[in-house]
């Protein structure tokens, strides 16, 4: 019987332990097949490791997990869209995987955004309790998401997205960096540069965002300060040829081009890590020809001769260019045989009409010679048509007639027939600014000057455009170059002197109102007298200006007490204007502060002489404004009250005499 219980407890034992097995088998099991085994914060805190370690298919599979047990957990939504927004950013990846990675960030980014308001809007349900809602992870989905929208080409899109981003949290250096680089792509140069200005403030050692400012900078034409930050963002590490290339191109817009330090730069973005060679070839081809052309000036033609060959082998667009050069041996392009890329010459016969049409043009006989050069143009039978110079003859002749629209019209068919005529640019360009698009009418000079850089007459029409968009100090460099190069080589014109005297007339003018508006009087009046250096027959234009910047720097003296230099300038704007009621009243005030002076220097005879000069002009103030009486009748009460307490009342003298 004892025996039999034993057995009976064996079997037993031998049972449970196979129990205890499969169970144990079973949350193995489920451990690894059933992720509703594990709570979702603990799948979550693996997919956070995952990710830090860049473990990326593994913190994809943990924070999948993790949503599948909570589908309201708006974190591991979120994280898990930025490790697919990582995985696009692998390197060695093919292009359909990668925007397959990135359109399932924006999906992912998209659904935290909306499963956080949702979140939001029934905070307090009982039945919403296991929700995670994102803290400053909000921020980062719109900013990641916009980041994905620009490098998808949707900058409106990601604009909106950057800005909520920052109405979210107004210190985030990576939004402003990126919607600055967004503004760039739609060519919002100025609204870029505050962003990026304000990125590098929150992060001064952002590359990204000193890179982006400096082609920002390129193109607004600020080239020094897009110098600047090139220099910095290749000190920060450069990532790419965009550094390079910015310095480089910066160096050859400046007036002074400087071929030789941009041909460094370029050289030195040439590299694995930067860009390859034939990246930087159009670069290169300005470099090496920019060079050429500043020996040629030099008159050291073999070493210029060896630049314009570097140029040519760099871009054979170049051929063109640098056959306009007599001395240089003709170079064929690489067009149609038979064709050296130049210009078609005419038969003798159209080139002697063509040279009639040009006398006429040059005789100022517009109506004239339009119809010259539309008869040489329309003449289907010959090859008049296929003739780039005569259609730019009929648009000059156009534009003289005051039809810029119809000239355009003939510089665009002379483009066409030859890209390589920097004339055809240059009158393009002017035409643009007679129509009142100097955007375009920069550019344009802008193509011809690099075709040509020894191209006065380009410069004086890209001043032109900068003086109608008050960039007063580009226009006034280009117009120096204009002069500087005229007097070099071939005179423009007559005209020219002319021409340029007004323009520096009005440059000048607009500098000085625009010192006189920031209150920097000393440039002010520097700018207004040169002006009238120009022109002294418009000197009146502005004559009121003039006095107001000499009668604000004369009573700031005063209030400095810097009282020689205050009533120096204080008689020249009473000089130039005496019935200025402003004029009176500030000298009136000064004489009091001279007064006050003197007073306490214990100079009694110089206080009243002053207090009498104070009485006299704020009485005369009054009498030419009465509107004045109010604002002066304490100031004259007090120097009355002075006057009459230092002596017996003197013989008032007229301010005439003053």
């Amino acid at each position: 019987m004892a025996l039999a219980c034993c057995r009976r407890s064996s079997n037993w034992i031998w049972i449970g332990c196979l129990i205890g097995l499969a169970a144990c088998f079973i949350g193995l099991v489920a451990y690894q097949y059933w992720p509703k085994a594990i709570p979702d914060h603990v799948r979550f805190a693996e997919g956070c490791k995952f990710l830090a370690a860049n473990k990326l298919p593994e913190a994809v599979a943990a924070f999948e997990q993790a949503i599948a047990i909570n589908p309201q957990h708006a974190m591991a939504v979120f994280y898990l869209a930025n490790a697919h927004q990582r995985l696009s950013e692998q390197p060695g990846e093919t292009q359909s995987a990668i925007n397959g990675y990135a359109q399932l960030a924006i999906t992912g980014y998209t659904k935290a955004i909306d499963l956080n308001s949702e979140i939001a809007e029934v905070a307090g349900d009982q039945e919403e309790s296991r929700a995670v809602p994102l803290g400053h992870e909000l921020a980062d989905a719109y900013c990641n998401r916009a980041m994905l929208l620009s490098d998808t080409g949707k900058p409106d899109e990601a604009i909106e997205d950057f800005s909520k981003a920052l109405s979210l949290d107004p210190k985030h250096a990576k939004a402003y960096c990126g919607r600055g680089a967004a503004y760039r792509a739609r060519c919002f140069f100025d609204l870029a540069v505050d962003d990026l200005t304000e990125a590098i403030r929150l992060e001064p050692k952002s590359h990204e965002a000193v890179s982006q400012r400096a082609r920002s900078w390129f193109a607004m034409e600020e080239y020094d300060k897009a110098i600047e930050d090139a220099r910095l963002a290749i000190r920060l590490g450069a990532k790419g040829g965009y550094d390079f290339r910015t310095l480089g191109m910066s160096l050859l817009s400046l007036p002074n081009q400087q071929p030789d330090k941009a041909l460094k730069y370029f050289n030195e973005g040439i590299h694995p890590n930067t860009g390859s060679a034939t990246e930087f070839n159009a670069e290169l081809a300005q470099a090496y020809f920019n060079r050429a052309v500043s020996l040629d000036k030099k008159g050291k033609r073999t070493e210029a001769e060896k630049a314009f060959g570097e140029a040519m082998q760099c871009d054979s667009s170049y051929v063109n260019r640098c056959n306009q050069y007599a001395w240089i041996t003709p170079v064929p392009s690489n067009g149609p045989a038979g064709t050296t890329g130049m210009a078609i010459k005419p038969d003798p016969e159209l080139f002697k009409r063509y040279r009639h049409a040009m006398i006429l043009l040059e005789g100022r006989k517009y109506h004239e010679a339009l119809g010259e050069f539309s008869n040489i143009v329309l003449d289907k039978a010959g090859e008049g048509a296929k003739y780039a110079d005569a259609w730019i003859g009929r648009g000059s002749a156009f534009l003289e007639n005051g039809s810029p629209d119809s000239a355009i019209q003939d510089f665009d068919q002379a483009i066409r027939l030859n890209p390589d005529l920097a004339n055809a640019y240059c009158e393009r360009g002017q035409a643009y600014t007679e129509m009142g698009d100097y955007r375009q009418a920069i550019q344009d000079t802008t193509k011809a000057i690099g075709m040509k850089p020894d191209f006065a007459l380009a410069y004086l029409h890209r001043a032109k455009a900068y003086l109608e968009e008050n960039r007063f100090d580009r226009a006034l460099a280009d117009l120096n170059e204009a002069v500087k190069l005229d007097s070099e080589a071939v005179k423009l014109g007559p005209d020219l002197e002319h021409q340029a005297r007004s323009m520096y007339f009005e440059i000048y003018r607009g500098q000085g109102s625009n010192h006189l508006a920031a209150r920097c009087w000393d440039k002010a009046i520097a700018s207004f007298e040169k002006a009238i250096a120009f022109d002294k027959s418009k000197a009146t234009q502005f004559n009121l200006q003039l006095v107001q910047a000499y009668r604000e720097r004369g009573f700031d003296h005063a209030k400095h007490h810097e009282f020689e230099e205050a009533v120096r300038d204080l008689k020249k704007a009473f000089e130039l204007d005496r019935d200025n009621a402003q004029n009176h009243r500030l000298f009136g005030l000064t004489c009091s502060m001279i007064a006050q002076a003197c007073h306490d220097g214990g100079m009694t005879a110089d206080e009243k002489k002053q207090l009498e000069s104070a009485v006299a002009h704020l009485k005369w103030a009054i009498r030419l404004d009465p509107e004045m009486e109010y604002q002066l009748r304490r100031p004259l009460a007090d120097a009355q009250r002075n006057l009459d307490a230092v002596s017996a009342p003197a013989n008032a003298t007229d301010h005439t005499g003053i």
